[in-house]
């Protein structure tokens, strides 16, 4: 199994303020991630102009998938973090190489440099961790809370999810 390496200057940087982060999960599962996210949602012009933004079917379908993933290691958590306590995050998923990709290739792991984008990933699985859209994960009381970390989007033999949460202790 890959490990990302944290960032060491951001490591580097925290220890220097004083933060010390505390180890609260490592956790991995072998699936298929979903690749939906909420810049899919469906937009609306209503009279006077203004917009209204909605969930698609499949945008909901996309965090009812992330939330049955997550539902896992939320059970090996433990307590939410309270806010302001600050949380360190990473988190790799792994998807699965396209069928058009031929056999030889599907042995590595691979950046993954095609949709969906990370940041938007980033934003639906904190929103679901966070407890949003009626999923009762509550990792951490808001994704605000989240001050460090890192994401990264793969394609490789084994797909999955890894991820890693630290509490943060400030002096």
């Amino acid at each position: 199994m890959m490990h990302t390496p944290a960032l060491p200057f951001l490591e580097t940087f925290a220890a220097r303020c004083g933060v010390r982060w505390r180890l609260r999960l490592r956790w991995s599962l072998a699936c298929v991630p979903p690749t939906v996210t909420d810049q899919q949602k469906g937009a609306r012009v209503l009279p006077g102009g203004r917009i209204h933004f909605y969930s698609t079917a499949r945008v909901a379908q996309g965090r009812r998938e992330w939330a049955a993933i997550l539902r896992g290691a939320r059970e090996a958590f433990g307590r939410c973090i309270p806010d302001p306590v600050p949380v360190k995050v990473s988190l790799m998923i792994v998807y699965p190489w396209p069928k058009s990709t031929r056999e030889s290739e599907r042995m590595w792991y691979v950046p993954m440099t095609t949709y969906p984008d990370r940041d938007n990933i980033e934003k639906a699985i904190f929103d679901v961790m966070a407890g949003r859209w009626g999923y009762d994960l509550g990792f951490f009381e808001d994704d605000k809370q989240v001050a460090a970390g890192q994401v990264s989007k793969w394609r490789g033999p084994e797909p999955g999810v890894r991820l890693s949460i630290w509490e943060g202790k400030v002096p």
